[in-house]
């Protein structure tokens, strides 16, 4: 076994990579991370899930790793209080991990002194202006340059074929450094309205 703890027992998962999964009880949690800890291993991710829809409460899995493989460990949590021992003090890259726990579904660590809310939530709607802006740059840019290059391609054929080649004008490239311009500018507008939004953000 992975690890050895009076209250453990694991199941051997299928597959090629040696990982094991078990159920265990919220007391035991800091004791079975420090054992981890000792020998050497470390975490992987931390996580919650919602059980109500199943007739349970909540549920908190960690996912450790030490030299013999992967432990995958449920803690089962009542759902009128969803708490689970500290583990960042073992662990301390727990603690962004818990505070997203906590965020989402409203479970947090005893002895944490960390509540803070990890996600901002309305954080994608900058990025999803910034898709838009370089989406309708991107079409503008195709109409500007790609239509007189296949016109100017199809002219260089029918010149060098009658043997009066003729070398590119310097018009679409003047188009394709005006249009690059004005997507530096809009994402440049962009990003300074997201980053004053963020520091107006009193959860980060």
């Amino acid at each position: 076994m992975p690890i050895t703890h009076p209250n453990l027992h694991l199941t051997r998962l299928p597959g090629a990579i040696p990982a094991w999964s078990g159920e265990i009880a919220p007391g035991d949690l800091q004791s079975i991370c420090q054992n981890v800890q000792d020998d050497g291993g470390r975490l992987v991710a931390l996580w919650g899930s919602d059980d109500r829809a199943q007739g349970a409460g909540y549920a908190l899995h960690v996912a450790l790793v030490n030299e013999k493989g992967l432990i995958c460990l449920s803690v089962p949590l009542p759902a009128e209080l969803p708490n689970y021992p500290d583990i960042s003090r073992i662990f301390p890259a727990a603690n962004r991990m818990q505070r997203a726990a906590y965020d989402l579904l409203g479970i947090y660590a005893q002895e944490g002194h960390d509540h803070r809310k990890w996600l901002r939530h309305g954080g994608m709607a900058a990025v999803f202006r910034c898709a838009r802006i370089l989406m309708r740059h991107k079409a503008a840019a195709m109409k500007r340059t790609l239509t007189p290059l296949c016109k100017w391609k199809a002219g260089v054929r029918t010149r060098y074929r009658s043997g009066r080649y003729m070398r590119a004008s310097s018009s679409r490239d003047t188009s394709v450094f005006r249009w690059s311009g004005k997507l530096r500018c809009d994402l440049r507008n962009e990003w300074a309205m997201s980053t004053k939004a963020l520091k107006n953000d009193s959860r980060v």
